[in-house]
């Protein structure tokens, strides 16, 4: 008789946890309907404390999170692709439409030869800065294709370094630039690709000549086996909360010395071409000074 109780009561309890056991999947089944019908975007909460119900619901909040970042780097993506689309018809429009307008200048009846020179010089240089627009985004899509693959080989980045001071030197001397250069290794032998290395540091150089206040300086060193090459200067109207998306593809920030705007092209290509070669890139703002760091993996040359 007793064990016959004690059956009874055993069948009643499981009777009783499957009562709820399948009443807590209905609800699970029911905020999941409601979720992916869109009619909620709250994750699945349970009443009933199971093991086995816990780690489910874990498990389907898992990929609920997975989702939702998925949709929001979609979302970020399309909004930085209508940017960029916005920003490069703009950077290519500029340039083109005062070509036209220099042309028609020069067509006009009475045109002094002096003036229709005047206007084929000016249109001439809108034409270049337009060229270089168009060889930066030819770059852009070539380096960022995953087929674009960089072969690594033994290169010296003083060299490198001392060729585009050297060619930029007018340019410095002309913005009234006094460089500090630090140069505290000699021979220093990365893995790299020499022509993709000159590309990124002329990018760099480029930028420095551009939007510089002031303070310039390019530091060449070795630390914990990587060669580094720090180039720094002073600017206005950049935040420390803007220094982090100076990589991102098209972005633009008012820093420039004629508070023209850039294409935002120039950091994005050397931040993918650095990567593709196992390097690293980052930026740092300490007061008013910003820090552009790059860094290779030295070679083993033993």
């Amino acid at each position: 008789m007793g064990v016959i109780i004690i059956l009874s009561i055993s069948v009643i309890i499981l009777l009783t946890y499957l009562y709820f056991i399948k009443k807590e999947i209905k609800n699970i089944y029911k905020q999941l309907n409601e979720y992916n019908r869109g009619y909620t975007r709250k994750k699945i909460d349970i009443s009933l404390f199971d093991r086995d119900i816990e780690n489910l619901v874990r498990v389907i909040n898992d990929h609920i999170n997975i989702s939702i970042n998925a949709v929001i780097k979609q979302k970020n993506t399309e909004d930085e692709l209508k940017r960029a689309i916005a920003n490069i018809s703009h950077d290519i429009r500029t340039p083109l439409t005062s070509i036209l307008g220099y042309i028609q200048m020069s067509k006009r009846e009475g045109t002094s030869h002096e003036k229709q020179l005047e206007c084929i010089n000016i249109a001439e240089s809108k034409a270049n800065t337009l060229k270089k627009i168009l060889e930066k985004l030819f770059i852009f899509s070539i380096v960022e294709s995953p087929e674009y693959i960089i072969e690594l080989e033994y290169i010296n980045l003083n060299d490198i370094l001392y060729e585009l001071i050297a060619s930029f030197y007018d340019e410095f001397k002309s913005n009234g630039m006094d460089l500090n250069i630090d140069i505290k290794e000699e021979n220093l032998i990365v893995l790299g690709n020499k022509t993709d290395i000159v590309r990124i540091i002329e990018n760099l150089m480029t930028n420095l000549v551009k939007y510089s206040k002031g303070n310039e300086q390019i530091e060449l060193k070795k630390v914990d086996g990587k060669g580094m090459l720090i180039i720094s200067n002073k600017v206005e109207n950049l935040r420390k909360e803007d220094v982090k998306l100076l990589f991102n593809r098209f972005y633009k920030q008012d820093i420039s010395r004629n508070s023209s705007k850039s294409s935002g092209l120039g950091l994005s290509i050397t931040k993918t071409l650095i990567e593709k070669m196992k390097g690293d890139i980052d930026a740092y703002l300490i007061d008013d000074q910003i820090y552009i760091i790059c860094s290779w993996k030295i070679a083993d040359l033993k």
